[in-house]
């Protein structure tokens, strides 16, 4: 990533987490038009990296920045919002997996946990394959290539 599009992720960092502080309840009209943007500018800014080996776990990071984005976008419930996370989260765990040689052991934990919360949502207790695709990742974001706690 270049130094222009780390100040611009950091920027839209800033803003997510001030739309998040300032709205809490997320149901404000303002809060969907600030998070909307704040997601769209976090894919912009996934697309335009170049997914290349070196910058794979940036590239992979800022679609998962997106990805939350659209989860906090849709309070965790919005079925559209639920679904462009969970493509967000796609496109992270591809960035990730090309990169090759940089086993982010941290990156995979914190996408594995948000993949699944999103996963669970939109199985909506009725898709067995959706729920157990969450269960997977959520069994496996306390791991990561680190000592394991095995859960039920």
């Amino acid at each position: 990533m270049t130094p222009e599009q780390l100040r611009r992720r950091e920027a839209l960092l800033a803003r997510n987490d001030a739309a998040l502080e300032r709205w809490p309840d997320r149901a404000d009209p303002e809060f969907t038009i600030e998070m909307a943007a704040v997601a769209e500018g976090f894919e912009a800014l996934a697309h335009a990296i170049p997914l290349s080996e070196r910058d794979a776990v940036e590239c992979s990071r800022t679609w998962r920045w997106a990805g939350n984005a659209y989860y906090d976008l849709g309070a965790g419930k919005d079925l559209a919002a639920l679904e462009r996370a969970a493509e967000a989260y796609r496109r992270a765990e591809n960035a990730l997996e090309a990169a090759a040689g940089a086993d982010d052991a941290v990156e995979w934990v914190k996408l594995n946990y948000s993949f699944g919360k999103v996963l669970l949502q939109l199985s909506e207790a009725k898709d067995l394959g959706l729920a157990t695709n969450a269960r997977t990742r959520l069994r496996a974001a306390p791991c990561a290539n680190m000592t394991c706690v095995t859960y039920p």
